[in-house]
């Protein structure tokens, strides 16, 4: 009786100092909240700032845009029957005389710039691995569109001699070339995520698409809506700013795109001829600078 009385004493001061224990640590770990666990293991990647600068987003800026504007012409003056500029001038039987054709005769040739807004929209993340070098590579879509008032590009007057006839002249008048306000751009972004500036560096591959309507005082009421795909090649920064903002800088270049019209009944001084063709090349190339504000979701 007396062995059972002691055993069952032990049992109760293990217990309420078991108690007592548990009591103390809660208190402790109460005070110094600190996970020794967490310490020791690598840090969280996402609470870096890469993670805002991947998802779906939206973008407001500023543009710039140069433009290289050139239109040429070719025709076909030497398979007309005769040449009816002047007729006191004829000196051939039957008052026919061949005129050789023109090639890549230039018709404009204007660089010009603007000044305008950007507003984009795309998505991108990161590659998702146990490499390094693969999870801070950046891949994504973005579709941009660039406004600003309509351009407009004229020509002096084009005349040329004939060169079989140093009295006569051709008058080709001028000629003029009016692009849209807007322009929108398509374009891949790749690059990588550079911690030490939190900031991405990608470059920018896509397709400008611009549309102009052309116009030439030497073939009348042959007013010519035209459109362009420019490909182009870029490179950019965005820096994280925090919370899903950030700032944008980037610059593409648009390569040399033509695209060629047929145009007839050229305007002679004596009238028009209905055999008269020529097809105008028209030739564009330039860069565009954008500066914007972007917010990841």
């Amino acid at each position: 009786m007396k062995r059972c009385s002691c055993v069952a004493l032990v049992f109760c001061t293990l217990f309420q100092a078991n108690g007592c224990f548990d009591e103390y640590c809660y208190d402790y770990f109460d005070e110094y909240p600190t996970d020794y666990s967490e310490s020791n293991s690598k840090p969280n990647e996402k609470s870096s700032g890469k993670r805002y600068l991947e998802g779906l987003y939206i973008g407001l800026g500023v543009t710039y845009d140069y433009f290289k504007s050139r239109v040429f012409m070719d025709d076909n003056m030497s398979q007309l029957a005769h040449f009816r500029y002047d007729p006191t001038h004829y000196e051939k039987s039957e008052g026919y005389y061949y005129e050789p054709d023109a090639h890549g005769l230039p018709i404009l040739s204007a660089n010009e710039h603007r000044f305008g807004g950007n507003i984009s929209v795309g998505y991108g993340s990161f590659f998702s691995d146990n490499s390094w070098f693969t999870n801070n590579c950046y891949f994504g879509l973005e579709v941009v569109a660039d406004t600003a008032g309509s351009l407009s590009l004229n020509s002096e007057d084009i005349v040329i001699n004939n060169r079989n006839n140093p009295e006569g002249k051709i008058d080709f008048g001028k000629c003029s070339v009016k692009y849209d306000g807007i322009v929108p751009t398509v374009a891949l972004r790749f690059g990588g995520y550079v911690q030490s500036i939190d900031s991405l560096i990608f470059l920018r591959v896509g397709c400008k698409y611009l549309r102009c309507k052309m116009n030439f005082e030497f073939f009348p009421d042959q007013n010519i809506r035209s459109s362009v795909f420019a490909p182009t090649a870029g490179l950019g920064i965005e820096k994280n700013m925090g919370h899903g903002f950030s700032m944008k800088a980037e610059v593409d270049y648009s390569f040399r795109s033509n695209k060629t019209h047929d145009v007839y009944r050229g305007n002679f001084k004596n009238g028009p001829d209905d055999n008269y063709r020529a097809e105008m090349k028209h030739r564009i190339e330039g860069y565009t600078v954008r500066l914007a504000g972007v917010y990841h979701f």
